[in-house]
């Protein structure tokens, strides 16, 4: 009975693993918080980028996963953006970067005042990554990469 019951956990833990980026991705993104003035993160910003990953702070989920959705995002530096879902435009708009309180970091707000949690929390970009954090404690993130 111990072996069945020890399969079958083995069998779950592997299962859950499936979904998990794998170790050289996550520390890829791990030290991707350059501060950048706000014409910095506009110019990181621009371009295309595709939703890579997804994680909670504050989950059972240990690491980073693979996002259950393709999304990508367009921004423009004439500061606006898309958000496309499966190749379907989802959302366009504009956007205003606002400084965080520490000053180090942009958050993203528009005047839509609807929730996108693809683009919620602090900006955190370096080369070719662009990350949204919406804590470090308990708020999800979104890993992006460009393309």
């Amino acid at each position: 009975m111990k072996s069945i019951i020890t399969f079958l956990f083995l069998l779950f833990l592997a299962s859950c693993q499936v979904n998990v980026f794998p170790p050289s991705t996550a520390e890829s993104f791990a030290n991707c918080r350059d501060a950048l003035s706000q014409t910095e993160t506009l110019n990181r910003m621009a371009g295309r980028w595709r939703l890579v990953g997804t994680g909670c702070g504050n989950c059972v989920q240990t690491g980073p996963a693979k996002p259950t959705e393709d999304v990508t995002l367009v921004f423009n530096r004439n500061q606006t953006f898309e958000i496309y879902k499966s190749g379907q435009l989802f959302h366009a708009t504009t956007f205003i970067l606002n400084q965080t309180s520490n000053s180090n970091y942009f958050t993203l707000s528009h005047p839509n005042k609807i929730y996108l949690g693809y683009v919620y929390g602090i900006i955190e970009t370096c080369s070719g990554k662009l990350v949204f954090n919406e804590g470090y404690v308990d708020g999800a993130i979104y890993y992006y990469e460009a393309y």
